[in-house]
């Protein structure tokens, strides 16, 4: 189903929205690997509409049921890992926007 969200978000093909936008793969899942597996056709699906996921860093959110109480993220080493990717995309945003001017 994402990728099939992604497929129509990429249209009309070389005039994607998506198109030279920068994307910040985050996967989490209730098993030990997080979702890892699921990365590199995520990458590959965005990379075919020409947004430019980001090669680092590979956030993968393993037992992610462990990870919230009460519905708030509450283990500091998942919201830590989250903020720095957060902060790496956005800094990705801003070279691009100087970039462009």
């Amino acid at each position: 189903m994402l990728k099939n969200a992604i497929d129509w978000a990429s249209r009309p093909g070389f005039a994607s929205p998506l198109k030279g936008k920068p994307a910040l793969v985050i996967t989490a899942s209730p098993g030990a690997l997080g979702g890892v597996r699921a990365q590199a056709q995520i990458r590959d699906a965005l990379a075919a509409t020409l947004a430019r996921p980001l090669s680092r860093p590979h956030v993968a959110v393993p037992l992610i049921a462990t990870r919230f109480q009460d519905g708030r993220l509450v283990d500091t080493t998942t919201l830590e890992m989250l903020q720095a990717a957060i902060g790496d995309l956005l800094t990705e945003i801003g070279q691009l926007a100087a970039a462009r001017g």
